[in-house]
């Protein structure tokens, strides 16, 4: 069994260099990426996909899905919460305990 890992397109908290939120989607480059990644895996055949359930993680399956494989949303593949700091600047919160 093989078993292929990626990671959503850019979203524009990380341009920002902002903690993220659930609701993000792709931006012009994330989809970009996401296209190119698609040319270089297309002879893949997966089973089955496998995606949390973030916009922007489901926006990259579906890019990625050329075969038109099944995808799966699946809620164990959350992110952690960033709580009060979703949209706050990383570098402010970076070495903070106290959040």
């Amino acid at each position: 069994m093989k078993v292929y890992i990626t990671r959503h397109g850019q979203i524009m908290s990380n341009v920002l260099k902002k903690h993220t939120n659930p609701f993000e989607d792709l931006t012009e480059l994330g989809i970009k990426q996401a296209k190119e990644l698609s040319k270089i895996i297309k002879n893949i055949n997966f089973d089955i996909i496998y995606v949390s359930p973030y916009l922007r993680a489901i926006h990259t399956a579906e890019i990625l899905n050329t075969n038109n494989t099944k995808i799966i949303i699946d809620e164990r593949l959350r992110e952690r919460n960033c709580g009060k700091l979703s949209g706050q600047p990383v570098e402010d919160n970076a070495y903070r305990m106290d959040y």
